[in-house]
């Protein structure tokens, strides 16, 4: 099985200098807002896992984040994201291979995200197709009816607005497989 998930997180995380304190100890924590933060990405990031059980696979990823909307360095989120996507997934964060982010406009994660969006949906209508009863045409028109409609409504949606479900910053994250070295 190909493990790739993407998730669209629509906010950005506090910057730097809002993510982590020292106390007098010495030690390092997490500040309130990025905290917060972390949780609602959580949130998020738990919603568009679905039913894979990421701890089942052994092998590296890589992550490619996309910022946009921020005036910060586009790396300053890195660890934030990471730790929060590998939290939620149920795996250890030192699995993460190679990471890369870079700042871009709405327009080309909008993209990005409508292709894979869709490619999801026809995956998902084929899946629900194969399991059901064979030779059940009904169960087939159904289904396809269905998935028919979530992409006619996913399409109508981005058609109308020039961003994403109406907002024009975030996070948009790419989790993959490692390539073998």
């Amino acid at each position: 099985m190909t493990y790739v998930f993407n998730v669209w997180i629509p906010f950005l995380p506090p910057g730097i200098n809002q993510q982590y304190g020292r106390s007098k100890i010495g030690r390092v924590y997490l500040k309130p807002g990025a905290r917060v933060w972390k949780s609602h990405a959580a949130i998020v990031v738990g919603a568009r896992a679905g039913l894979i059980d990421w701890k089942d696979c052994d092998k590296p990823f890589s992550i490619k984040i996309y910022v946009v909307g921020s005036k910060s360095d586009a790396d300053a989120y890195i660890k934030t994201v990471i730790d929060t996507v590998c939290t939620k997934l149920g795996f250890d964060d030192k699995r993460i291979a190679s990471q890369s982010s870079e700042k871009c406009k709405l327009q080309f994660v909008r993209d990005m995200y409508c292709s894979e969006e869709i490619e999801r949906i026809k995956k998902e209508k084929e899946n629900r197709i194969a399991m059901g009863p064979e030779g059940d045409d009904y169960f087939k028109e159904y289904i396809t009816s269905v998935y028919d409609k979530n992409m006619e409504v996913f399409l109508q949606k981005m058609n109308d607005t020039k961003t994403i479900d109406g907002i024009k910053q975030g996070v948009y994250v790419k989790l993959f497989p490692a390539e073998e070295i």
